[in-house]
């Protein structure tokens, strides 16, 4: 399909399901504080994230390396 064939709306053939149609995106606006807001929240939301991995890689760590107060390898 050419950009002069693809439809503007979702076309629903005889069989009733809907066909994708491709979508360019050329540009947005979005305003300066705006933006730090997002940078912010999405920082504060990846410190849980990354403490919960940590845990669990601390986790597999303790399992193969013979736990957190294990007897040194020698």
């Amino acid at each position: 399909m050419n950009d002069e064939q693809v439809p503007s709306t979702p076309v629903r053939p005889g069989n009733g399901q809907v066909q994708p149609i491709r979508v360019t995106v050329v540009g947005f606006h979005m305003s300066f504080l705006n933006l730090v807001g997002f940078f912010i929240k999405a920082t504060l939301a990846a410190i849980p994230a990354a403490l919960i991995l940590g845990l669990i890689w601390a986790a597999i760590a303790a399992f193969f390396f013979g736990g957190f107060f294990g007897r040194p390898w020698v």
